[in-house]
């Protein structure tokens, strides 16, 4: 936000539309990720204090039910490191897109 705000006052445009994108994805990125690690510490620290309790007879399969219960949906969050890649690309490609037009706008030219 502070390149988009360096650009306003610099070349009087409102916003760079790449460089907003790119703050809103990653804000968005962030939140997702926040969520998912949170939903996944939390499944994974009830199924550590099922498992450190005493189950004898039908109380084990019951344990059991509940542990993967808790469990379920960890492989997906897991797998959100492909998206953490993904999303990091597409945010330096658009902040690419953003900045590179005004950075040519800096390049020496020499006169002929």
């Amino acid at each position: 936000m502070e390149a988009n705000g360096f650009l306003r006052a610099r070349f009087r445009s409102r916003w760079n539309r790449w460089l907003a994108a790119a703050f809103v994805l990653l804000a968005a990125g962030t939140a997702v990720l926040v969520a998912f690690t949170w939903r996944t510490h939390r499944g994974l620290f009830h199924s550590r204090t099922q498992l450190y309790e005493r189950h004898t007879g039908p109380h084990i399969g019951t344990a059991g039910a509940e542990i993967a219960r808790q469990m379920a949906g960890t492989g997906l969050r897991a797998d959100a490191a492909y998206g953490i890649v993904a999303g990091g690309l597409l945010v330096m490609i658009m902040v690419a897109a953003g900045l590179i037009p005004r950075i040519n706008e800096y390049r020496f030219r020499t006169s002929r």
